[in-house]
């Protein structure tokens, strides 16, 4: 009998709730509270608690995250890297302006630097080198972002993608997508085609919380 991946997933995220860092941290609860009655996407559990992972094995200097939303995922990575510099950038100004409070509220506001505008466009003005990229903002434009960011990323540093599963949809044959989501998975799906294919990059796809992409730079 199989299991599907979303009670794999439950059992996963049930099992991090037993971690200390969850119990003692109220800034980031308060979070996970306001996302899910704002509908405001913040990276499950499972999803953040392998960057958090991997930021203690790697004690990365500099971080550059593209998609801040209020500020949940960069709030974790500056834990998770208490010697790092954080640049995040936020498209829409009143989500930056409330992160920009959150960071200040969890302690960690002297190490990030929020930037509100269209990463498309900042990326061009933001200088390397970085130790760390990590992308979760508009998904159809992965690929562009990428693109502009892993100039400034250094080798040997590493790149996480969040959502590239999509609730699993990526692993779907089109006629199987709903069609108000086509148009995203296909992108989706040509960004995971890219990271396995890109000649800078070694990659895995790794099915934690959304499904995150962790890639190594050359």
């Amino acid at each position: 009998m199989e299991i599907g991946w979303g009670r794999v997933n439950a059992y996963v995220e049930q099992l991090l709730d037993k971690q200390e860092v969850w119990g003692s941290r109220p800034t980031l609860l308060r979070l996970e509270r306001e996302g899910r009655e704002e509908g405001i996407p913040n990276i499950q559990r499972s999803g953040i608690s392998l960057i958090r992972l991997l930021l203690q094995l790697t004690a990365p200097k500099r971080i550059l995250e593209v998609g801040t939303a209020i500020g949940y995922s960069t709030i974790h990575m500056a834990m998770a890297a208490p010697d790092a510099e954080i640049v995040t950038l936020e498209l829409d100004a009143e989500r930056a302006a409330r992160a920009e409070r959150n960071f200040v509220e969890a302690g960690v506001g002297d190490r990030v630097r929020c930037i509100q505008g269209d990463a498309l466009q900042t990326l061009e003005e933001i200088e390397g080198p970085f130790d760390v990229l990590f992308i979760d903002a508009a998904k159809g434009k992965y690929a562009e972002f990428l693109q502009l960011a892993l100039p400034k990323l250094k080798s040997g540093g590493w790149v996480a993608s969040d959502n590239v599963l999509f609730r699993g949809l990526a692993a779907m044959t089109e006629a199987e997508v709903p069609d108000k989501r086509r148009a995203m998975i296909r992108k989706l799906q040509s960004y995971n085609e890219m990271l396995s294919t890109h000649p800078e990059l070694e990659t895995l796809i790794v099915p934690a919380g959304d499904g995150v992409a962790v890639s190594r730079k050359r």
